[in-house]
């Protein structure tokens, strides 16, 4: 099973890392409105970033699962091969390639992937586990918060 810490970048976590100084006057409120599940676009860093839920699922390079081309995703890269090096890859038919998720409990990755087309405008992702089908099958199905970054 993947572990919170494998891989994972440093995304924004709170509001002061998201406003400068000057513009952080009504902290409370602006935590509410990240909080609240609503977008806040960060200009200085050409980023929008925000919260949300979403429903995690799990996946691996079984032939069973995929198409023909098992290591290989659908932007191009043998996400098998950024498996080994601790980079974590999810699917997701919501976000554009290159977005940067951090899931709870599970850590960061990067969208790299698609899922069936069904699973399209449902805040679906998929996390992939490389060949550790059991892992993936223990995963399950899970709802969880998620934090979002996007960049323009």
């Amino acid at each position: 099973m993947a572990s919170a810490g494998r891989g994972e970048k440093s995304l924004t976590t709170s509001i002061e890392e998201v406003l400068p100084p000057e513009s952080a006057e009504a902290r409370t409120e602006d935590d509410e409105i990240i909080c609240g599940l609503k977008e806040v676009v960060c200009p200085f860093e050409a980023k929008k970033t925000y919260t949300a839920w979403a429903t995690i699922t799990a996946y691996t390079s079984d032939p069973k699962q995929t198409d023909d081309t098992p290591e290989i995703s659908a932007n191009g890269q043998n996400i098998w091969k950024l498996y080994q090096k601790n980079e974590n890859t999810c699917a997701s038919n919501d976000y554009k390639f290159g977005t940067k998720i951090k899931i709870a409990g599970l850590g960061v990755c990067t969208v790299r992937d698609r899922m069936n087309k069904r699973y399209s405008g449902k805040n679906r992702l998929d996390w992939y586990y490389g060949y550790n089908i059991i892992s993936a099958i223990r995963f399950g199905i899970k709802k969880l918060p998620i934090y979002v970054e996007e960049t323009n």
